[in-house]
């Protein structure tokens, strides 16, 4: 068994030798674009966030929700 599993992975270190790695220029456009994008988006996110001029104001938990019912009742 393990002289099967020696001689694959010799097989694919050969192949992986013999095959040379390149990218065509619309490809590297792309994953540019594509890196530079999800970057922009998530500088875009995180200057949002840290921007509120008042978080507090914008916070709410189910605390802060009055059920209808209350509100009948209160009237």
């Amino acid at each position: 068994m393990s002289t099967l599993i020696t001689s694959l992975a010799q097989a694919t270190e050969n192949a992986a030798k013999a095959e040379a790695f390149t990218i065509s220029p619309i490809g590297l456009v792309i994953m540019i674009l594509a890196i530079g994008g999800m970057c922009s988006l998530l500088g875009w996110c995180v200057y949002k966030v840290v921007t509120v001029p008042h978080p507090e104001e914008h916070l709410h938990t189910q605390a802060d929700i009055t059920p209808p019912d209350e509100i009948e009742e209160r009237q």
